[in-house]
């Protein structure tokens, strides 16, 4: 087998420094893949540490618990923190409607896992 690395001036390279360099590409493959997950469609960075998620909701699909909320999929958990008191996520689903601007409190357990992200808390924005 001819050697590769002729071009860049190296004549001879051992299989220790061989398999250096192949690890060190698959951990920049790795990290290249995950940093575009994290990107959401209009190409910003997504935090997925972040605690609380602002923006408009897009539809509401009570049957499910699930609210889509500027593209993403968020889960109500059973119980959530509305208007300053714990509410059941049917009622606080029945005071919310697509078009409103809302703060969500995200669960720490349940950030960038597969699925919709569960939110613990929600509160309505006032213009």
């Amino acid at each position: 087998m001819k050697n590769p690395f002729k071009l860049l001036g190296v004549r001879r390279i051992n299989k220790k420094t061989l398999g250096s360099l192949g690890a060190l590409l698959v951990a920049i493959s790795i990290s290249s893949g995950l940093q575009a997950q994290e990107e959401i469609a209009d190409g910003t960075p997504m935090n997925t540490n972040d605690r609380f998620y602002e923006g408009a909701i897009n539809a509401i699909h009570a049957e499910e618990s699930i609210l889509i909320v500027d593209d993403e999929s968020f889960a109500l958990d059973r119980l959530v923190q509305f208007r300053n008191t714990v509410w059941s996520r049917e009622q606080v689903l029945q005071q919310i409607q697509p078009g409103d601007s809302i703060r969500l409190e995200l669960s720490p357990d349940t950030a960038g896992g597969s699925g919709p992200t569960v939110a613990v808390g929600l509160s309505v924005i006032r213009d």
